[in-house]
Formats: structure tokens, sequence, C-alpha cells
């Protein structure tokens, strides 16, 4: 087996899987008895045509079609439901929104594209993204558990043994989140380790993910505080009284500009295949996972910096922030830097990898002036002074 490492691992599957169920999605049952002049009819009879239409381009090998033909379907889910009925002009295709049933199998299929083209690790994701959206999905569940028997998918998802032993509160979280996250073990270890720190620390203050994806972070840092917090106290672990805001869409990636490229090739966000409408999972999902921990987390729905957040959310210990791009980064560092408490730590995913998350960081604190930080209530750090969490995200404390 060969391997090589891309943003998710680009563990390389080279033996070819021909995925089971495409003919679910070839043969789909007739299209929808609404009048023409339905909208929501017409949006669920154009996601079954592309479906067909990818499946048959994957069935003659052409994986890039298909996989372009799958990414528009992503960048329509991204768009935002309708609003109620009114006088407001017919909305265009894109503006439309497709019932669950028309958006069942779209991750499916790319989880498929993607194992033809032999990529497992971004096949798993796909595939569990699939779950986080159509959890009734038999096919995907069986096509997921396949790939994840493979021995080289487990030895990347796997928790080294050491690790395991020195943080053995962690590798039962671990085990509970994997599945629910996109981030690698080595960066959810930073999330636990320095927020129990912070707590047990002392440092006032909620936390903040801005970046949700299936949850598995919010979750982490969440368990990680409860813990730091009775470390500090010596008392038995409980409620934390500390609350995780996970802020996202919750609808999958914004589009991306021309400034989010890769770090060094720079290649275009739109050509790595997770862009528009990618990474998505709805927020009763995150709320579920974070009801089986019995830990506090609460959805902020909406692009970074344009929802009121709670009136609890004033001051942050600890942060979380996987935005990717130019534009998302520097609103959720607008959002989350000001409100930092003296002592608190921020961990930025993607700094090393998608060159306009560092150029948007990297524009927000070039941006602040004296009065800003004049106005910040807890403390005065103009620039973080970023640590290597691995060779993709950072981290930083403020004083």
């Amino acid at each position: 087996m060969c391997v090589a490492f891309s943003k998710y691992g680009g563990l390389r599957w080279r033996g070819l899987m021909t995925p089971c169920g495409l003919r679910r999605y070839s043969s789909l049952a007739p299209r929808s008895s609404r009048p023409a002049g339905a909208a929501t009819g017409g949006v669920e009879e154009a996601f079954d045509d592309a479906k067909r239409r990818a499946v048959d381009q994957l069935q003659r090998g052409d994986v890039a079609a298909a996989l372009s033909t799958l990414d528009r379907l992503k960048e329509a889910m991204h768009a935002p439901p309708p609003s109620s009925p009114s006088s407001r002009p017919e909305p265009s295709a894109h503006e439309q929104h497709p019932r669950r049933e028309a958006r069942e199998g779209v991750d499916y299929l790319r989880g498929a594209c993607f194992l033809q083209a032999g990529d497992a690790l971004a096949a798993r994701q796909a595939l569990l993204e699939e779950m986080r959206l159509s959890p009734e999905n038999d096919q995907a569940w069986d096509l997921l558990s396949r790939v994840e028997e493979d021995p080289g998918v487990q030895a990347f998802l796997k928790l080294p043994a050491d690790i395991a032993a020195k943080e053995p509160h962690f590798a039962l979280v671990y085990d509970g989140v994997v599945r629910h996250t996109m981030l690698h073990w080595p960066r959810l270890l930073s999330l636990w380790q320095r927020t129990r720190a912070v707590c047990k620390a002392g440092v006032e203050g909620n936390l903040i993910e801005c970046g949700v994806a299936g949850g598995g972070g919010s979750i982490v840092m969440a368990v990680a505080a409860r813990l730091g917090d009775s470390e500090r106290s010596h008392k038995r672990p409980s409620s934390s009284g500390r609350t995780v805001f996970a802020l996202d869409t919750f609808r999958g990636m914004p589009a991306p500009t021309a400034s989010d490229v890769t770090v060094g090739d720079l290649t275009a966000a739109d050509s790595t295949r997770w862009s528009t409408g990618t990474c998505a999972a709805p927020a009763d999902h995150v709320l579920r996972l974070a009801a089986h921990f019995d830990v506090s987390v609460v959805p902020v729905v909406g692009p970074f910096g344009t929802v009121p957040l709670p009136p609890s959310a004033t001051c942050f210990a600890a942060a979380h922030i996987d935005a990717d791009w130019f534009e998302s980064t520097k609103s959720a560092l607008a959002v989350v830097w000001p409100r930092l408490q003296s002592g608190a730590f921020v961990q930025l995913d993607d700094y090393n990898y998608w060159k306009g998350c560092k150029d948007g960081a990297d524009a927000y604190f070039s941006s602040l002036t004296e009065a800003d930080l004049g106005s910040f209530p807890y403390h005065r750090t103009r620039r973080p002074a970023w640590r290597k969490v691995d060779g993709n995200a950072v981290y930083c404390h403020v004083t």
C-alpha cells in the first residue's frame, strides 16, 4: 500500500473497490408527481437527474466528471432553505433547497468516487458526512464499515499506545468522537491538553469553536474543561459550568475566493473537492452528540460575525478556529480575539495548509489599532506567537 499525505491524510487505496449500491441511485424512483411549476419538486427532480448522471459517469470510470457533478449538488445543498411563502420572486435554482430525500446519496456517491480514485481517507470523510445528513442510508453504513476495515485506514486513525497510556481520559473521548470529526488525533489531543490546562489553572470564561463539522472538536473541549475544572476544585468531574459555543452555518463550507489556495503549490480550493457545501452537519447532530457526553454545547447558526452571540458568550478561556478560507478566518478572529480572557489559548487549524487562512489571520492582526486593543476587556495581545501543533495547525496563548 502506498501512503501519501494531504489535508485529510491522503491515504491512497491503490486497489480499486467497486462500491455497492450504485444501482440504487441509477434507478431512482420515478420523478415527482408534483406540478411542473412547483419549485421544490423541480429541484428534487434535478437532484435525482444529477445523481443518475454521476452514477453513469462513475460506472464509465470518469471519476473527475462524477465529482464535478456532485460538487454542483453540494453547492446547491449549501444554499439556505427558502423563506416562508411570500410575494418574493421565484428563487433561482441555486437558491432552491432540496428535501432530505433528494440530498440522500450525494456524499455516498462522493465517497464512491474517492474510492475509485484510490483515496480511502477522503472516502471515509465523505461517507461520514452522508451519515450525518442521511443516517438511514444503509448502503453508506456498509461501505463506511468496509473502508474502516482497511489496515491503512485503521493505522491512520489509531491512537498511539503511548498516548493512550499517558492520556487515558482522552483515549476514551477520542474513541467516542473519531467518527464525528475531521481533525486528526494530534490536533484533538492539543485541544484536549490546552483546554484542560487553562481550566485547571482557573482561567475564566466559556469555550468557542468556529467551524464545527461533526462536532467532535466541541465535545473534546467540553469534556476537557469539565476534567480541568474538577482537578482545580478537587471534586469529582461533573458539569463544569462552562459552555462550548459552536459557530457554523451547519450547511457546509461557504464559497471560497481566489485567495483560497493551498500553501506551496497554490492549488485552488475548488479543485480539491472539499469546497462549497462540504464538511456539513445538522446542528441537531451536534446536540445529540453533546447529550451523549452530557456536556453543554450551544450551536450558533450562521456565518461568523453575522449572528449575535448569546449574552453569556462574552469571555472565552479557549477557542478553536477551523474556518479554512480568508474571509471566514478573518471574521472568526474578529469574533473570538477581543473576547479572550488573559491566559486563554486559541488553536487555528489549516494555518499551514490554506494560504487564505494564513493570510486572513495575518490581515486581521495587521488591522488592529491601539484603539482596538484598548477596547479589549481582558487582554492586550496584538500579535500571536504561533506555535506548531503539527504540520497544519498552530496555537497561541494571550496575556
